[in-house]
Parts: C-alpha cells; structure tokens; sequence
C-alpha cells in the first residue's frame, strides 16, 4: 500500500511543472523552517528569497507571460470569489 501511494506521489512530482516543484521547497522552507512566516532575521531567508527569483525565471520561461501578471490574474479572481460570497 505504502509503495502504491509513493509512486502515485512520485508520478505526480513528475507531472509539475518546474516552477511547482520550486514552490514546494519555498513552502517547506517557510513552514518547516521559518515557522509559518517570513522571518528576514532567519538564516533560511537568503535561500528563500533567491528560490522565489528562481521561480519567477522559471514560471515566465515555461509559461510564456510574465509572473507578475499571473499574481495578478490570481488576485482578481480571488477578490471575485470574496465578492460572490457576500
């Protein structure tokens, strides 16, 4: 069951894009390093920081459009959702 689940885990790995795989180790680091906020004292925080410019390269290279615009794209439609709920 476990070996199941691990090669489901893995294919799925396989199957995200570069900038995904980037997001997950910034995640990890927030989470698991910096406990859940961004800490510029941090010793983790250099690292962090160039994995987020690391991940906007990767995001503009293979998705063709700028990241800014996609965090942008995200926000709006997040402002969209909170306004359909009220």
């Amino acid at each position: 069951m476990l070996s199941v689940r691990l090669n489901q885990f893995l294919d799925n790995i396989g199957a995200m894009k570069t900038y995904e795989k980037i997001e997950e180790v910034i995640e990890h680091l927030l989470y698991s390093e910096m406990g859940g906020e961004v800490d510029y004292s941090d010793p983790w925080y250099p690292t962090f920081k160039s994995l987020h410019e690391l991940k906007e390269k990767t995001f503009e290279e293979e998705e063709g459009r700028p990241y800014w615009l996609d965090v942008s794209n995200r926000l709006n439609q997040q402002e969209i959702i909170r306004e359909e709920k009220q």
